[in-house]
Parts: structure tokens; sequence; C-alpha cells
């Protein structure tokens, strides 16, 4: 069900698409930059103004009923010099693009992309101004024949604003080290393919349980859900019923001080089945091991595959296999950290590619080159 919520009708420089990642695209509006967000997250915005529903029912007329002609009909009344979104994928944004040539429309990628979205993200086919983490992006968009109107590959926009803005290192000193395991456990009855990712992922808890409990590392597993979120118990018992034995505790996660990426920061190594932060950390240079791919039954069905081809054999879990898992995290652990950097230079250009500015840098940079 979708609330019908007023928008200001107040001209201004920036137009932020949606709530969702708001809080994270304020770090590139300048202070001297006027900006308001439009709101589309269960909700249906509008202007009260004649002016306002005059565009909207020509849009209509035009394009049809959609959500393109109601937001081009609240860009034609608030007048901004850029428009953009942290959810990237939309299909207005690179068709607004086309209506608003002299609009720059920035669209910034939030995360890697899981079968749910292949559905939807099929309907897309433009892109505007586009940060993406790598080249993978934008060979994916190539394949699938859409348009972009500029590609920038330059690395995650949060995990910049991470590491300029929020890291401070909290590493132990010595010679003990650790292991950070990202959780992406979700309540079980979804729907089916993610019934069977639970299980794939189970299979890999069990493999880290044994290692945990066989050399006694610690292993701080860093939750999805946060204190007050309903599902936090239930995904603490999940952990706690795996990880019986073993020195094990656990990193609560805090979204907004980004709690995961400072304990995973702080690892020696890091352990994901496919999260997008597996990849930031990739492209941070730390240490990883992914093992979305070893079950290669689920790998089917869940596409990923191709997700991970370009990731060097040393830091990818080939099968559900406790020995090949235990002599690839020794491995990575006593790994000298430049060898590291060497092996994987090739795969962190193509997942996530963090330029000399990070993206949020960058991004600020264009609006206040536009906004002059």
């Amino acid at each position: 069900m979708r609330n019908l919520i007023s928008a200001s009708k107040k001209q201004c420089d920036i137009v932020i698409i949606d709530n969702i990642g708001s809080e994270w695209l304020k770090y590139s509006i300048p202070k001297e930059c006027s900006y308001s967000i439009i709101n589309i997250h269960h909700a249906i915005p509008f202007v009260k103004s004649f002016s306002f529903f005059r565009s909207l029912f020509k849009n209509i007329v035009k394009n049809g009923v959609n959500g393109t002609s109601l937001l081009s009909a609240i860009v034609l009344e608030v007048k901004p010099k850029i428009v953009i979104t942290f959810v990237d994928n939309n299909r207005f944004m690179g068709e607004m693009q086309s209506f608003f040539p002299d609009i720059l429309m920035i669209s910034i990628q939030n995360g890697i992309r899981g079968p749910g979205f292949q559905e939807y993200e099929s309907k897309i086919l433009s892109y505007p101004h586009y940060f993406g983490f790598g080249d993978y992006e934008f060979d994916e968009m190539k394949k699938k024949n859409k348009t972009v109107k500029k590609y920038y590959s330059q690395g995650s926009f949060k995990m910049g604003i991470f590491l300029t803005d929020l890291y401070k290192s909290k590493k132990k000193d010595g010679n003990t080290k650790n292991i950070c395991f990202i959780s992406q456990w979700h309540p079980a009855g979804i729907n089916e393919i993610f019934d069977q990712y639970l299980l794939a992922y189970q299979e890999i808890c069990k493999l880290l349980s044994r290692f945990s409990q066989e050399k006694n590392i610690e292993i701080i597993i860093a939750t999805r859900k946060g204190f007050g979120n309903k599902d936090y118990q239930e995904e603490r018992d999940f952990f706690e019923n795996l990880f019986i034995h073993g020195n094990v505790s656990y990193s609560t996660n805090d979204r907004l001080n980004m709690t995961s990426y400072q304990v995973a920061m702080d690892s020696n190594l890091t352990i994901g089945f496919d999260s997008t932060l597996i990849f930031e950390l990739l492209g941070a240079r730390k240490k990883i091991l992914h093992c979305g791919s070893a079950n290669k039954n689920f790998s089917k069905i869940y596409s990923n595959e191709d997700q991970c081809s370009f990731l060097p054999n040393e830091i990818l879990l080939n099968r559900v296999d406790y020995n090949e898992f235990k002599n690839k995290v020794c491995v990575l652990l006593e790994m000298d950290y430049s060898e590291y950097v060497d092996k994987t230079k090739d795969s962190v250009k193509y997942y996530m590619n963090f330029g000399n500015k990070y993206p949020h840098q960058v991004v600020r940079d264009m609006i206040q080159e536009k906004c002059k």
C-alpha cells in the first residue's frame, strides 16, 4: 500500500530521489547547495500546485501512468540542476535523463545484484551518469544491451565514506589473529530460492565453526540485524546453534556507524558468502575469502557463477569441502600482504575500482561544478 505524501514545491539545486541511502548522499552535497528529498519508498509524492498537476496530466498522456511521469512533473516544478539517487536499480532515472538533458542525473550503485533483482532490472533500458563499483557492472550492462549516459568505475560510495570520515583503526596489537564472518542470515520462508540460499550459507557456517574449534582462532560474526530489530534474536539463535564451541563473539550491526565495516577492516581475514561488503573489502585491499559459489548446484540456481569468475583462486572457495576451506583460510592468514595485493590487483580493478578520489568526493566535485 502506497501513501500519498506532499513534496516541497520550493525550488532547489538538488533533488534526492528516495529516502533510502539519502543519509550517504548528503556527504556529497556542498554546504552552499540546497536540496530536497522526494520519498518514493511505499509512497506516491505530489506537489500541491496547479502547474504540477497540469504537467502530470501532460506526461501521462504522452508516456502513460508510471513513476517517470510522476517524477518528471515534480522535477519540472522544483527545477533542480541535479537529480541523484542511491536506488540505482530503477527505470526512471535513465528515462528522465532523456527528458531533461541539461539536468545532471546521477545514479549510485548501492549493492551487488542477486537473482531477486534480475526480472525487475530487465525492464531498465537506460541509465544516466552511473557510479558503479567496477568494470564488472559495465560489462553486464553491455551484455544486456543497456545504454548509459556515462559510466564511472569508482568503487563503493559507502566504503569511501567510511574510510574518509568514519574509520578509526581499533586493531589489536600483537600476533593474535582473528576472522570476521559476515552474516547474511535472513528468516526462513521468504521464498524457495532464499530458503535454498540459507541452506547453502549454513554449509559455510559449519565449515567455519569446525575451523574455529580446531584452531581456536577468534571468530567475530558481524550480524545483519541490530538491537531492536524484531529478527535480531532469531539471527543470534541461528549462529549460536551452529557455533556451540570455539572462540566466537558478535558485533551487532549499527548501520549508521558502519560497525560491520569497522570490525571487518580490523580483522586479519573476512569470510563471506556473496555480500556487497566482501567485494568492498576486496577493493580496500583487505584479505577476504568468498564462499558464495562453493555449492555448485545452488550457484546455478542462484545465477552467481559469473559474479565470481574473475576472482583469483586463492580467495575463492571452490567447493564445500573442509580441507579446502581450512587450507585456504590458513594460507590467507599467513600470506604476505604485498603478495596478496599483487594476486588480487586485477580483480580489484574489475569488481571494486577505487580511484585517486572516492566516489562521494568525485560526485561532490561534479555537483559543485554544476551549481556554479
